[in-house]
């Protein structure tokens, strides 16, 4: 997924999400979560990520504060980062495929290099 989809509006001056800037702690996780480029480390940025955005969310219903802007950059963010979860499960489970057809391939004689008889 291109991390546009997921980051739609984002300059380095002015940090926003479908034109809400963006002054919140879960923004940064979900911020990292967008500009990774590691695989092997995208699931624990993810959890991280989704950790502060429901922390926020529980703030949220709590004091029924934020704007709608801000509760709809989150269902945005919850919804891209779903979408790179389950891309990022396809990734682990194309590895491991090819992990064991490595074993397994070197785990089986090639043909033709059979013991010789005497």
């Amino acid at each position: 997924m291109a991390a546009s989809s997921l980051f739609p509006v984002l300059s380095e001056n002015n940090p926003s999400l479908e034109g809400v800037t963006m002054s919140y702690v879960w923004y940064e996780y979900y911020e990292a979560v967008v500009l990774e480029t590691d695989w092997t480390k995208m699931h624990e940025r993810i959890q991280s990520a989704e950790c502060k955005i429901h922390d926020r969310q529980r703030v949220l219903s709590e004091d029924h504060g934020g704007t709608p802007q801000e509760r709809q950059a989150i269902a945005n963010a919850l919804n891209g980062m779903r979408t790179l979860q389950a891309e990022v499960a396809d990734w682990q489970s194309r590895q491991a495929l090819r992990a064991s057809e490595t074993s397994a391939k070197a785990s089986i004689p090639e043909q033709g290099m059979r013991p010789n008889a005497i």
